[in-house]
């Protein structure tokens, strides 16, 4: 009874995660568009917080300028260019992953097919609605 009842949750576990998602082209271009706009996020808040980190660790220090000291406010700003670089380095796999996805929306697409259809005086030219899919190889 245990064996079947495990077997019926793994096949219902199993189902559950075979399930095939709204795979469209709106559905990529949308996910794309998502991932860019955190990517721009992350990279300006990144540049934003690596200028302010300079600008707060070169505060003012009122020592002779032939000492090295680089003043009160150096690791707070050490600090803000490390977490600068951190979020700009973060950006980067949502940009990659933003062309992906562009690229699969670009393989997927709806075109019209010509199709000529025999007649009595002729043939005629008609237009069907296909769905394309591109695979590179």
């Amino acid at each position: 009874m245990r064996t079947l009842l495990s077997i019926l949750a793994l096949f219902s576990v199993m189902t559950l995660l075979a399930q095939g998602k709204n795979e469209t082209k709106e559905y990529y271009l949308t996910k794309s568009k998502n991932q860019k706009t955190v990517g721009y996020v992350l990279a300006g808040v990144g540049g934003a917080l690596i200028v302010s980190g300079i600008i707060v660790g070169n505060g003012d220090n009122n020592n002779d300028p032939n000492e090295l000291d680089f003043g009160p406010n150096f690791d707070v700003g050490l600090w803000l260019v490390g977490g600068g670089i951190a979020s700009g380095l973060a950006s980067i796999p949502f940009f990659i992953s933003s062309g992906n996805n562009a690229r699969k929306a670009a393989t997927i697409g709806i075109n019209h097919q010509k199709i000529k259809l025999p007649q009595l005086n002729g043939q005629e030219t008609v237009f069907q609605p296909a769905i394309s899919l591109k695979i590179r190889l």
